[in-house]
């Protein structure tokens, strides 16, 4: 049954990183944020999955609060949103319930407020496993 939750969220995880490919160009204080930035935060995003997968969740949460950094710099709130949904998961995943939970109601409300609703799902999935 865990297996099973996992697969779903890993497939919601997937869906929204999908959905994200191709949104409007992020324009920060500072004029438009470099499309490497974009690329780093996403695979720092990435290679934090694969060790939160991989069972490695100190090196997943390094990982992924410097996505969640450089999305923030980039003002691209998907991707802070769906980085959150992971760190989430890492913490769950660690015993930290209270941060698991914070960490997915954040993403949730930022997933309303986007109206992005594959997000949504994807966070309440995470706060009822956690």
């Amino acid at each position: 049954m865990a297996v099973q939750k996992v697969l779903i969220l890993a497939a919601l995880v997937a869906a929204i990183a999908v959905a994200s490919v191709g949104t409007e160009r992020v324009v920060s204080q500072n004029g438009p944020v470099d499309r490497h930035d974009e690329h780093q935060a996403e695979a720092l995003l990435s290679q934090g999955r694969k060790y939160l997968h991989q069972g490695q969740f100190e090196e997943a949460e390094a990982l992924l609060g410097r996505a969640f950094e450089t999305y923030q710099v980039a003002e691209d709130a998907t991707g802070v949103a769906a980085t959150l949904v992971v760190l989430a998961q890492v913490y769950g995943d660690r015993g930290q319930g209270a941060q698991a939970r914070a960490a997915a109601q954040q993403a949730l409300r930022a997933y309303r407020a986007l109206g992005n609703e594959a997000g949504v799902a994807a966070a309440r999935v995470v706060l009822e496993i956690g």
